[in-house]
Parts: C-alpha cells; structure tokens; sequence
C-alpha cells in the first residue's frame, strides 16, 4: 500500500486522479493493494467524494478522531461531532475500508469519564481498525490554544511529553490511565486480538 501524505484527501481536486494512478502502479506491481489517506470525518462524507474513493482502491482512511466526546470537540472549535464520526465511519464500513483513527492523550478537560467514551469507541470498532495512532497534546507556539493556556515551561510544547505544567494533579493520573488503556488496545488491535 501507498500512504498519501496529503494531510486532508479531497481539498485539492488530484484525488480524482487515483483511479487511473492505481492502475498505472498495478500494472508494474500487480501485488499492489491501494492507498492509505487522511482526511476529515465531514470529507468523507460528501456524495461526490464518496464515489471516487470508491473507485480508487482505497484500503484505509485516517481519520482526525481526536476524541469521542462531544463537549471537548465542541470547546476545541473541531469541526465535527460524534454523530458526524459515527456518520463517517459507518460510510468507511460499509466500503469494507478500515480506518486510523487519530487519538490524542491530554486534550483540555478530558477525565476518566470522557477517556473511557474515547476506549468504548476504540473497542467497538476494533475489528475495523488497521492501527491507531496516539498522540500527546502538543501546544504550538502562537496557536489558540496555547494562547488560553499558562505555559510555564517548554515542556508544554514537547509531544513526547504525557504530562503538561498545566495539569492538575487528576487529570495528570487520568491521563496516564488513558494512556495505559490505549496502548493496551492499540497492541491488541496490531497482534490481531
């Protein structure tokens, strides 16, 4: 397979020009599966866009889930909600495509509660999922959100970094539980379990 790093399938109209790419790879590698993309939940979507990734051999969709909880996706201004995941993903099942869901650890305002709706997901879509890939909030220097936030070292912007300054002490002890359950599911979903 052939992962398009595009970031966002469908905004520029090259996307059309899979089909005919697909077959021009297939014809020098006839083992060649198709494509891995990344797009949005509301891409995905459209009726127009829909019919060509039909066409297009795509295998596997990454998909900006982030979280699995309305009122976080609401205050981060993300443009979708779970109905317009669920949406999506019933779309990406019913075209036999699997998906790379996108989760991050550490979104604001994320507890045990709001975690264990991010692992029911996971679980209940498991057998759809190719792999997951988890992140640790990350802030961005000039971003919106680091704007609201009191950065108080540069330990705030390193991804690598489970637990921000700005944490209180529980949401530092849910994130870890997140963090442990997640990547418990996220081997499980690689060793095929």
């Amino acid at each position: 397979m052939i992962y398009l790093n595009d970031k966002t399938l469908g905004q520029c109209i090259n996307y059309k020009l899979l089909p005919l790419i697909y077959k021009r790879i297939k014809k020098y590698n006839p083992d060649f599966k198709g494509f891995i993309i990344q797009t949005t939940c509301n891409m995905f979507l459209k009726t127009d866009y829909i019919k060509h990734i039909k066409n297009s051999n795509i295998q596997v969709v990454e998909l900006g889930i982030e979280t699995y909880n309305n009122n976080i996706l609401h205050k981060l201004k993300k443009p979708q909600n779970i109905k317009i995941i669920d949406n999506a993903i019933n779309v990406l099942k019913a075209l036999n495509i699997k998906i790379i869901p996108n989760i991050i650890i550490g979104l604001i305002g994320e507890n045990k509660t709001s975690y264990n709706n991010t692992l029911s997901f996971i679980k209940k879509h498991k057998k759809d999922i190719f792999l997951l890939n988890i992140y640790n909030l990350a802030l961005y220097i000039n971003s919106d959100l680091a704007k609201n936030i009191d950065v108080k070292n540069e330990n705030d912007y390193n991804e690598n970094s489970i637990n921000k300054s700005f944490y209180s002490e529980a949401q530092k002890i849910d994130n870890m539980y997140f963090y442990n359950q997640i990547f418990k599911q996220g081997l499980k979903i690689l060793k095929g379990v």
